[in-house]
């Protein structure tokens, strides 16, 4: 049942896409080896439907290319087909698309036991590695959002939260960030660290609203 369903959907779907046939997978990996501004969206969303593996590779390849206008629009449609079509070899690239939700969503469907796997798990001490060492940079904020949306222990998380909000030097938008997510996972042991942090607050940050 569930096949001839997959048929009737798969038929329905074709009439909102280019032409009324199903592309062959030698016809899409052409497609998608040149593929242009107009053209490239239905080739990747055929490349999803009907799990053209060998299309992996190139879809890679499109999603990393960050020069060009046109593929980087087509990055969430690139990351749902690498997602339908499932295969372990985009897990690199997927998670270099974090924290973004279809990144995650797509790591899932390749394998719900995704976080266990030894590319996240190092791509995850890297992270964290970056984020201690560039606590004054641009993305920090961005670094963070990345660690968090991992989520490979509460606790871990929570040992991270605590120790950012207990250094003196951390912007205000991190910390406010941090607040949040603690706040979240419900972190009773935070309340002593943020009183503390409040009670040496000197007088003139209050002025200027730097109360973090």
């Amino acid at each position: 049942m569930k096949k001839y369903f997959f048929i009737v959907l798969l038929l329905i779907v074709s009439i909102n896409l280019s032409g009324s046939s199903i592309p062959s997978e030698e016809e899409l990996l052409d497609k998608l080896k040149n593929c242009d501004y107009f053209d490239c969206p239905n080739v990747v969303e055929w490349c999803g439907l009907l799990r053209v593996r060998k299309s992996v590779p190139l879809l890679v390849q499109l999603l990393e290319n960050r020069k060009s206008d046109c593929y980087w629009e087509l990055r969430k449609d690139i990351v749902k087909a690498l997602g339908k079509i499932g295969d372990p070899d985009a897990i690199g690239i997927l998670l270099r698309c974090l924290p973004n939700r279809d990144a995650l969503f797509a790591l899932k469907r390749i394998d719900p036991d995704w976080k266990n796997r030894p590319e996240s798990s190092d791509y995850f001490v890297r992270q964290l590695d970056k984020f201690y060492k560039n606590q004054e940079s641009d993305n920090i904020r961005e670094l963070f959002k990345i660690i968090i949306s991992m989520d490979f222990d509460v606790q871990q998380e929570k040992n991270i939260c605590l120790e950012i909000i207990s250094k003196k030097d951390i912007e205000m938008f991190l910390i406010e960030d941090v607040v949040d997510h603690l706040v979240k996972l419900k972190a009773i042991e935070a309340v002593e660290p943020l009183m503390t942090r409040l009670e040496n607050i000197a007088p003139k940050d209050f002025e200027t609203g730097d109360y973090y």
